[in-house]
């Protein structure tokens, strides 16, 4: 054996002449591509590992509107954001947020959960309900999704500052949209 063999489709070589297996330059030649990455029921746990640590910043690349056919990473990601197990998380973190706002603010204080600036969010209040019946739809897209995540996760964003409520409806109607 030798390292013709290991490889899966026929290249000439200056070495032996034409083999019948395929050759290290077929392998060589292999390129996972997004679309395949992202259906696969097992990416490669090296792809798998790269997109847990960059998570934040793919989200943000996807809700910028880059493309994923060109990234295995953002691909992958794109799939997991389209997952209904995670938007229905994202969406209950939004119902959250909403009755939080909701709550008197002595109980709000004590809550050791994020505080949502209370005005801002009642001020937008259809506009959450309308995201989070959006987010429920099996035709959501992963732009939509991210956008939406970085928005309840997103401590400095404006669900969580005060006197930005104009600024939050824009991005709540933006994240619709793009679902």
């Amino acid at each position: 054996m030798d390292i013709h063999d290991f490889c899966w489709k026929s290249w000439i070589s200056t070495l032996r002449g034409e083999p019948q297996q395929p050759t290290v330059a077929d392998v060589s030649s292999l390129v996972h591509t997004s679309a395949a990455v992202a259906e696969s029921q097992h990416p490669p746990l090296h792809l798998r590992v790269h997109v847990l640590l960059l998570r934040r910043a793919l989200d943000g690349q996807i809700a910028e509107g880059r493309s994923t056919a060109g990234s295995p990473a953002r691909a992958l990601r794109a799939a997991q954001l389209r997952r209904a197990s995670y938007r229905a998380a994202v969406a209950r973190s939004f119902r959250n947020a909403l009755e939080n706002a909701h709550e008197a603010s002595a109980a709000r204080r004590r809550s050791p959960r994020a505080q949502v600036a209370a005005e801002s969010a009642k001020a937008c209040s259809d506009e959450i309900q309308r995201l989070v019946a959006a987010l429920g739809r099996p035709s959501a897209r992963a732009r939509g999704v991210a956008i939406a995540a970085e928005l309840i996760s997103d401590g400095l964003g404006p669900l969580y500052m005060h006197g930005q409520a104009e600024r939050l409806r824009n991005t709540l109607v933006s994240a619709e949209t793009a679902l």
